[in-house]
């Protein structure tokens, strides 16, 4: 007899002290290459980095939040599907924010709430998991950012 089924496979688990590392270290890495494709008028290039590279990113750390929170009994489901339950109102509204609109400036938007939504996951689960953030890896990418953005 087969067991009953379960969803406990796929479960969030906690980050290690490495992982996080990795994830926060890609995330805020690569936030700058979007800024850098918008700033050159490059938008397939920005598109590709913030879907296909910052977006995976995020999702991890979304997972890893929802989990801390629920005391690994939830997560974000499969792509990001239980995301609209799993968080809250402002949170929700938040991550509808990423997702860009056609135009640069909808990038620039884009850009700028996955980056608050990242930071305030990744304090949350660095908090919950005992865990160093390094806000300066968040303070330098913030900074090239902004700076790129106002030239």
């Amino acid at each position: 007899p087969l067991p009953p089924p379960s969803d406990a496979d796929h479960r969030p688990r906690p980050f290690s002290a490495r992982a996080f590392a990795a994830c926060c270290n890609e995330f805020w890495w690569v936030s700058v290459y979007v800024a850098k494709g918008l700033l050159r008028d490059e938008l397939p290039y920005a598109r590709l980095h913030l879907e296909g590279i910052l977006r995976p990113e995020l999702h991890r750390m979304l997972d890893a939040w929802i989990g801390a929170r629920t005391g690994g009994a939830r997560g974000a489901g499969k792509m990001g599907k239980a995301l609209a339950t799993a968080l809250d109102a402002a949170d929700w509204a938040l991550y509808l924010a990423t997702c860009a609109g056609p135009s640069q400036e909808a990038h620039w938007h884009a850009l700028d709430a996955c980056c608050a939504l990242f930071a305030k996951a990744a304090r949350a689960v660095a908090a919950a998991g005992g865990l160093r953030y390094h806000g300066e890896e968040e303070a330098g990418a913030r900074a090239v950012i902004a700076g790129w953005r106002s030239a």
